[in-house]
């Protein structure tokens, strides 16, 4: 048994297949939890007033999908999607090549991105961070500042403090010990405030909250006063994600 090295080959291997693969699409939080973070997102800033978002990790679209649902047809702004995944970015030009308000679907396989200094409003980085190894996460960071236009906005999300140990499997072909969702490290809100810092980030925002799936809205909704007496009640109940909101 060994522990595996990911390359960048085995990590597109892992995200193709489950981009083509329909058993996995439900199981992609942007798909299943996306309507609840773009409205907790914008609890904190208002998305209509923003121009140009990108999706930085978009998958098949999913959380564009989700966006452009919750901005409406009067927004008269642009959306682009990036991924590292061929197969991803395949779906995504599929399901939106109808769409005037998705500007690109940008398949990358290196740093820099092709996209121009200063010029996106607002990047998401939906369960990304955890994904990125020592080669690129402060690559990723760089570059992301650098295309955030100032007054521009970052949002990630991030387990909450995650047993990485808890979600590995081996396969049993070969006996590589790996995490299924290709998650290589577990963020905490002081190291991640840490980590922003580091990359010229100062105005900071970060919160641990409770994410549920969107099929979950209305039994949250019945449930929500005794979620919270629970959470009061029972210190070993943590929220799940944790939600940056990070000003340029």
């Amino acid at each position: 048994m060994h522990e595996i090295e990911w390359t960048d080959e085995k990590i597109a291997l892992i995200w193709n297949y489950y981009a083509k693969n329909p058993s996995y699409q439900g199981q992609y939080f942007s798909c299943h939890s996306g309507r609840n973070i773009i409205e907790y997102v914008n609890k904190h800033i208002k998305l209509k007033n923003i121009k140009t978002f990108l999706d930085f990790g978009c998958g098949p679209g999913y959380l564009i999908e989700h966006l452009l649902k919750f901005l409406g047809n009067r927004w008269g702004g642009k959306v682009h999607g990036l991924d590292f995944s061929k197969e991803s970015i395949e779906k995504f030009r599929e399901k939106f090549s109808r769409f005037n308000n998705v500007a690109n679907a940008i398949w990358v396989n290196k740093l820099p991105f092709p996209i121009e200094d200063n010029s996106i409003d607002c990047v998401f980085a939906v369960e990304i961070i955890e994904h990125l190894n020592d080669l690129y996460l402060s690559a990723t960071l760089n570059e992301i500042y650098r295309i955030l236009r100032p007054g521009g906005y970052l949002i990630i999300t991030t387990p909450n403090n995650e047993d990485l140990e808890a979600n590995k499997t081996i396969c049993p072909e070969c006996g590589c010990i790996f995490h299924r969702w290709q998650h290589v490290r577990s963020w905490d809100k002081v190291s991640l405030n840490m980590l922003l810092n580091q990359h010229n980030f100062t105005d900071i925002k970060i919160k641990e909250a409770l994410i549920y799936p969107d099929s979950s809205r209305k039994i949250i909704k019945v449930l929500k006063k005794v979620i919270k007496v629970l959470l009061m009640e029972r210190k070993n109940i943590n929220p799940n994600k944790i939600v940056a909101i990070v000003k340029k």
